[in-house]
């Protein structure tokens, strides 16, 4: 009953121009992967985003932003 029920989120999506392979999407949201020395994408920030690609999300957009590093942030490093 429950894979019934979400059925439809297996199916192509579309956002305007944008067609997506389903209707998965992952939110802009800090994950903590960034690396806290320099503020840069690394190889466990890389990982991250390629895991939820590989299992499958439709649409992935990637982190917050900070105007003024390191104030105003609120992701401790993990």
């Amino acid at each position: 009953m429950t894979s019934e029920r979400f059925a439809r989120l297996m199916e192509p999506g579309q956002i305007g121009p944008v067609s997506t392979k389903n209707r998965f999407v992952k939110t802009a949201q800090g994950s903590s992967t960034i690396e806290p020395d320099t503020g840069f994408v690394g190889e466990r920030c890389l990982n991250y985003y390629d895991n939820l690609a590989k299992g499958g999300i439709g649409l992935l957009l990637t982190e917050s932003c900070g105007v003024e590093y390191p104030l105003g942030t609120h992701h401790p490093p993990v």
